[in-house]
């Protein structure tokens, strides 16, 4: 079986589509995953600051549920004794 062997022209150019395809690939990979990045970075920054803003707004509801209860509790002296439950 004959095989024909194709110039020195040939392999270079078939090497070297091979190499930049290669290039290609590894530099589209890197763009893509800064991108990714950033767009993750900013999505991250908004939902921190979403949970921030749930995290505040949770706090001033305990204060003033707190300061409900302090103020409930001063007016209402609490006198249950067991003499007291009796001697009416």
């Amino acid at each position: 079986m004959l095989v024909e062997i194709p110039d020195l022209n040939v392999i270079f150019g078939l090497v070297s589509a091979f190499i930049g395809g290669l290039f290609t690939l590894f530099v589209y990979s890197r763009l893509k995953a800064d991108s990714a990045s950033n767009n993750q970075i900013k999505a991250d920054s908004e939902r921190l600051e979403f949970y921030e803003r749930q995290l505040i707004d949770l706090k001033i509801k305990l204060d003033a549920i707190d300061l409900e209860n302090l103020s409930f509790s001063q007016e209402i002296p609490q006198n249950n004794t067991y003499e007291n439950k009796y001697n009416k």
